[in-house]
């Protein structure tokens, strides 16, 4: 027979052993995950603009190119290290996110440049045009003639020199610009939505440096 006090002694080792077994199955309930919880009023967190606007840049840049890039590409190596190759995929970026935010095609990029610098300076004649847009010859005699041909801007004979002609906008100029303002602006900003705002700066301002160090360079030889 048992003493009483190995008993007692054995019925503390069954005890410490079985709140030994519940403690991590009580610390596994406790750690169960909660579900995500939506915003106060019951409805999921709104995206930022700034995501908004790098998901509709991203989308813009695979329909121009095709699909998305990924994995290696040796090509893609040897292209992307030309500062020129990647500038001019960046102008095929902004034309498509241009055309998507203006929602027309009626009215390119250039043309809306011109119809813009004839809002701030009218009866420019072609070659005037063609410094302010740094377009050559026939690309600026091509761009006004559509103009024209829209009835967005107005060309008459120069009196001071009759081999020139002046172009003026006219109010559905003026009407256009007014109607895809805001679709332009936000072409340009979801452009540069994937930097950060001092990036942003940085950028445009680098941008300006190279081309006004390139100021001397002639877009009738391009």
């Amino acid at each position: 027979m048992n003493a009483p006090g190995k008993v007692k002694a054995g019925a503390k080792v069954a005890q410490a052993r079985t709140k030994s077994t519940e403690a991590p199955a009580a610390s596994r309930r406790k750690a169960a995950p909660r579900p995500a919880s939506a915003g106060a009023a019951g409805e999921p967190q709104a995206t930022s603009a700034a995501a908004a606007a790098r998901t509709r840049t991203r989308a813009a840049s695979r329909n121009v190119n095709g699909s998305a890039r990924g994995g290696f590409n040796p090509l893609k190596q040897v292209l992307w290290a030309r500062p020129g190759f990647l500038i001019r995929r960046l102008h095929q970026v902004h034309d498509a996110l241009f055309f998507r935010e203006c929602q027309t095609r009626n009215i390119t990029p250039v043309q809306y440049g011109i119809l813009t610098a004839l809002s701030m300076n009218p009866w420019l004649d072609q070659k005037a045009i063609g410094q302010e847009l740094a377009l050559d010859r026939t690309t600026t005699a091509d761009v006004l003639k559509r103009l024209e041909e829209k009835g967005l801007i107005e060309r008459r004979v120069n009196p001071d020199d009759r081999r020139s002609r002046l172009s003026v906008i006219t109010k559905a100029g003026l009407k256009t610009l007014e109607n895809l303002g805001q679709g332009m602006q936000t072409a340009q900003e979801d452009l540069l939505a994937p930097l950060s705002e001092l990036n942003r700066l940085a950028f445009s301002k680098l941008l300006g440096l190279l081309v006004e160090a390139h100021e001397n360079v002639d877009a009738d030889e391009a």
